[in-house]
């Protein structure tokens, strides 16, 4: 299957995320609802060509390697490819794989964190007695994460940084309610080696300067934001009118 059929699917599986109700999202959100047709599994009695091509067709470094039924592990592209014989079986191959799966009714955001853990393209979903159950792919639950987190609608980011000690997420909300907007999605991480974190907010407005205004008033340290302000508007105004005249000439 090529990149573009790849791709029409993956839309397709987003599109119908998109019209579920909230109740039909949330049990979307366990591994077991992502689980992605397009993977084959390997087998210990697959040579090492044919996992490459499994591999290659299906747009991902790495496979799940099952025994019968039983996942045995992770197997990567690199250590295929060190293979002094291609038309060896996995089985005939001195194999680490990675045991990386995660349970059926996991929700996705933790097969997202084990594989940025160990950077794999994707994880095997089994169930209580390690059966094989399917894969979860990074790029389908980036997908489903942008659905789940409204980041493929329009709307402008802002990044605060706040003492730990003073964040305070009901204060956060009431500012940008203050100013006619509402927020879509968050993320919250902690910076390295101090108190601080670090809150980025997606909003439903593209212009957000007035939420800058209040949240500088309030003394927020914003080291980013992503959005039209005043200036931009102005900017992007000025612009179109000289088109316009340009246009006329």
């Amino acid at each position: 299957m090529g990149i573009a059929a790849i791709q029409e699917v993956l839309l397709a599986k987003a599109g119908r995320f998109f019209k579920m109700s909230f109740t039909e999202k949330i049990k979307k959100m366990t591994t077991i609802e992502l689980i992605d047709d397009l993977i084959t599994p390997l087998s210990p009695t697959d040579t090492v060509q044919h996992a490459l091509k499994l591999m290659l067709e299906g747009k991902v470094s790495h496979l799940p390697l099952v025994n019968q039924t039983v996942f045995e592990g992770i197997v990567g592209e690199e250590c295929l490819l060190e293979a002094a014989d291609e038309n060896l079986t996995l089985g005939e191959l001195n194999l680490s794989p990675v045991p990386v799966s995660v349970s059926q009714s996991d929700h996705f955001y933790n097969a997202l964190r084990l594989m940025a853990q160990n950077r794999i393209s994707l994880v095997a979903v089994t169930d209580a007695n390690n059966t094989y159950l399917g894969a979860l792919t990074a790029e389908t639950a980036m997908y489903t994460m942008t659905e789940t987190m409204s980041l493929g609608n329009p709307g402008g980011i802002i990044v605060l940084q706040v003492n730990e000690t003073d964040f305070s997420l009901s204060e956060i909300a009431r500012i940008v309610e203050s100013n006619d907007a509402k927020i879509l999605s968050m993320g919250l991480s902690s910076l390295p080696n101090s108190s601080l974190l670090q809150i980025t907010l997606k909003l439903n407005r593209i212009n957000i300067e007035a939420v800058l205004q209040t949240f500088a008033r309030f003394e927020y340290d914003i080291p980013a934001y992503f959005g039209m302000n005043e200036k931009d508007e102005d900017l992007l105004r000025d612009r179109y009118d000289s088109l316009m005249m340009y246009l006329k000439i």
